[in-house]
């Protein structure tokens, strides 16, 4: 078993791409979670929860991107937010426009949640190239 273990924390330790999936995934449950409160609790449609719940899941993953994903020791800039934001708001614009066509296209009860799985997907992969070449370039030091 802690072979196992010790071969998880060298891949974790050499593949960018496998800690970036996991800070996805943890966003992922925060807007997944997110989602569902705001069309449980305030009564929202799917298009409205999820406009309240990416943003949150956007603010975990950078901060969680920032120290575990790419490993960045300099101060947080507002440049690098802000550079965030913008690939970020990019993926949104992807993300979003695929999970309404999804939503138009498959039927329910299980169209929700497969609609996030399969934008916030493809997704990954456009948001990884652009954070990786834009955002968290490696530090000079």
């Amino acid at each position: 078993m802690t072979a196992a273990f010790d071969r998880l924390n060298r891949l974790l330790n050499t593949s960018r791409f496998v800690r970036f999936a996991i800070v996805g995934g943890v966003g992922f449950i925060v807007d997944i979670a997110l989602l569902f409160f705001a069309m449980s609790v305030f009564s929202l449609n799917a298009y409205a929860g999820r406009i309240l719940s990416l943003p949150c899941a956007f603010m975990a993953t950078f901060y969680l991107n920032r120290a575990f994903t790419f490993k960045q020791t300099q101060p947080t800039s507002i440049g690098q937010i802000g550079q965030y934001f913008w690939v970020k708001a990019f993926g949104w614009v992807i993300n979003f426009t695929i999970y309404a066509l999804l939503l138009k296209t498959i039927t329910p009860p299980d169209h929700v949640i497969l609609a996030v799985v399969v934008s916030t997907g493809i997704t990954m992969f456009v948001n990884f190239l652009f954070l990786s070449r834009f955002v968290f370039r490696e530090q000079n030091g």
